[in-house]
């Protein structure tokens, strides 16, 4: 059962931990994103760093 889907391009790392911080531990987060994606507008590249950090399943 899905209770909620967002869509988010171009997220940077500050607002992206906002919306973390209101989503429930138990919810499953998918993050897709390709080569050609933007970058984001602010500091942070999420997907990028969280690749890189291995902190979540490839």
């Amino acid at each position: 059962m899905i209770e909620g889907v967002a869509l988010i391009s171009m997220i940077n790392s500050a607002l992206f931990a906002r919306l973390m911080g209101k989503v429930s531990r138990k919810a499953i987060i998918i993050i897709v994103g390709g080569d050609a994606q933007l970058p984001p507008i602010g500091a942070g590249n999420v997907l990028s760093d969280v690749l890189t950090l291995e902190l979540a399943p490839t």
